[in-house]
This record gives structure tokens, sequence and C-alpha cells, in this order.
């Protein structure tokens, strides 16, 4: 089961709820199925359509992530009012995972005028939805009500 706390999905969403959407970052994990760490990443043109990254800032942050054991996960972005990941989305992922020889990686998509999540997992040649347990901060878990 995935797991993210509360202090990053506060995190998370402070950043979006103040940019454009089609805005991104890095989701990083220092357990496994544990989302503990964010990296917000404007994208390299402010564009509306299409979150392009800026690889070059992403690229630095993950070698600063590999120094501190954070894994890298996925890469988390915004859409106005789409929880579907487009097929832009999806070549992209799959490109990430052809890249760094991975299995899978966590596309969520946080969804501006919501202001929720829907997590994604792509794989090669299928993409599932992910649910996560929501923690409070110093890690106990909510129930589910």
């Amino acid at each position: 089961m995935l797991e993210i706390s509360q202090r990053l999905l506060l995190e998370i969403h402070s950043y979006f709820s103040n940019s454009y959407y089609e805005s991104g970052g890095l989701i990083g994990s220092k357990e496994v199925d544990v989302i503990d760490s964010f990296y917000y990443d404007k994208g390299k043109e402010e564009r509306r359509n299409e979150y392009i990254p800026n690889v070059d800032v992403l690229q630095h942050q993950l070698s600063i992530w590999n120094k501190e054991h954070i894994e890298f996960r996925g890469i988390i972005h915004s859409h106005l009012r789409c929880g579907e990941l487009s097929q832009v989305d999806v070549n992209m992922a799959r490109r990430v995972l052809g890249l760094n020889n991975i299995h899978s990686i966590l596309m969520p998509i946080y969804i501006i005028n919501k202001q929720i999540i829907i997590w994604h997992e792509v794989h090669i040649d299928n993409i599932i939805l992910r649910v996560p347990n929501t923690t409070k901060p110093g890690g106990k878990r909510y129930e589910r009500e």
C-alpha cells in the first residue's frame, strides 16, 4: 500500500494551488511505498496545456536526493480539470522508464480546480490507479471514515 504524509500533501497543495496549471515536480521515498519527498518545478516554460520539465534543474535535484538516499519514485504535475494522463504524459513516463531501467513510475496529477491528487502508476504495458493512505505528521495513519 502506498502512503503519503499529511505534511507532504499540504506542501504539494501549497505549491500547486499558487501556480499555473501544467507545472510539476519530483516525488521520492526514503522508505519503500512511503512518499516522503517532493521537489517543485515550475517547468522550463509557463504553458497552459503542457508541462515541460526543467530537466537540468531536476537532474541536479536528483543528484542531491541520491546523496540523501531518497529514491526517485515519479513525476507529479498539475491539470486544471482532468485527472487522466494524456498521451504526452504516458509517453514521457515510458521514456523515463526506459532511460532509467525501472519497472514503474508514479505519475500523480494534481487537479487544480478540485484540489485533489489522482495517483497513477505507469508501467511499460499498462497504467494502474493507486489510492494512497495518508499519514498524520509523525507517521500515524489516518483512519478512513
